[in-house]
């Protein structure tokens, strides 16, 4: 029955509109009267009772804005197009609402870092990794005190790197850190440099890596967790690279039990359990251990699949990977929700190598 409801109705229903919300590290979740700014040194609103309030913007995962004005129907149908893996067409959509003054000025005027920083999410997954440079430093000349800021270049490092320019990325990680003295940005920022600069290094493998890791957790534990779950992630996808599903099951799981990350941290915790139970599954001499394995993987995959949209970059991989989890379970029922599931996955990402790799294995 879980199965069942969890494939056949939260897959396909779409999202609640959202309203005013502040949404923090820790979970939870502010209803607010209204956005007064968001910057990348706090987030401040007007509270449901009338009266003023304010976070520190690293304390604050995401700004969720009420988007049920007829203005902001293009808006709203760009939305729709990034979240049906039309990449191509939200960029274009979004470079609409910028373009459009009654959509992106005066009470709407967040909709301008808003689509910047989307346009970046959609570059970044159709791995258009200059569409991301390029959005990057659109955003930053168009709303220097951005809410995004550290993630504008946090994203800018990793589409350099994907590029193999690695000179330009260490660049981008070092404007981060110095923005933190020169312009103010929140401490958070320069550990987050560290980090990258950390990941950048292809000198460091292994225990080596897990190293330097442990340190950077360490330092940032209390006061940066979000920094300290990041680097825990990048542990369990080292020991995972190493098979130590133990290992790396552990360090995927203290993420969530702490539940201090941002959504992308979560996202990859999730993945990564769910690639540690595929992966016993696969193992396993036992055939009724191996479904169980291969079901509680599927589970997963879906989760981050359905729960965490907006990290984009690893919805095709969990789709097809679910889909495969299900169709290795063996059974008719379970085999009919990995054809569901591919379908999504065809449909949302047509002509993606997940796609064409999810076909192949469920011909098996």
């Amino acid at each position: 029955m879980l199965l069942s409801a969890l494939v056949s109705s939260a897959l396909f229903l779409a999202p609640a509109l959202p309203q005013n919300e502040v949404v923090l590290v820790d979970g939870k979740v502010i209803p607010v009267q209204t956005i007064r700014t968001e910057t990348f040194s706090e987030v401040t609103y007007k509270t449901v009772n009338g009266g003023d309030g304010r976070k520190d913007a690293h304390l604050v995962r995401e700004v969720v804005h009420d988007t049920g004005s007829a203005t902001l129907d293009d808006y709203v149908a760009a939305l729709q197009l990034m979240e049906n893996g039309d990449f191509l067409n939200a960029i274009q959509s979004f470079q609409m609402v910028l373009q459009d003054r009654s959509a992106s000025s005066g009470r709407f005027s967040w909709t301008v870092q808003h689509c910047w920083y989307r346009i970046m999410l959609c570059a970044s997954s159709d791995a258009n990794y200059s569409g991301v440079v390029q959005a990057a430093d659109q955003l930053l000349a168009a709303v220097p005190d951005t809410f995004f800021y550290g993630q504008a270049l946090m994203m800018k490092a990793d589409a350099l790197a994907q590029r193999k320019d690695a000179a330009g990325a260490e660049r981008a990680y070092r404007d981060l850190a110095a923005a933190v003295s020169t312009k103010g940005l929140p401490e958070r920022w320069a550990r987050e440099s560290e980090l990258g600069l950390v990941l950048l290094d292809k000198g460091l493998r292994g225990a080596a890596k897990r190293t330097k890791l442990d340190q950077i957790v360490a330092r940032n534990g209390r006061e940066y967790p979000t920094v300290a779950a990041r680097a825990n992630v990048e542990i369990g996808i080292s020991y995972l690279d190493e098979e130590d599903l133990a290992k790396a099951e552990g360090f995927f799981q203290r993420i969530l039990d702490e539940g201090n990350s941002d959504n992308m941290t979560e996202a990859y915790a999730w993945f990564g359990i769910a690639q540690v139970a595929y992966k016993r599954g696969l193992a396993s001499d036992d055939a009724t251990a191996s479904r169980k394995f291969f079901f509680e993987g599927g589970l997963n995959f879906l989760r981050v699949a359905l729960m965490y949209q907006e990290v984009i970059q690893l919805v095709p991989e969990s789709l097809c990977q679910g889909a495969i989890c299900f169709h290795r379970m063996g059974d008719t029922e379970s085999k009919t929700k990995a054809l569901k599931i591919r379908n999504r996955l065809t449909k949302r990402f047509p002509g993606s190598p997940q796609a064409k790799r999810c076909e192949e294995e469920l011909r098996r």
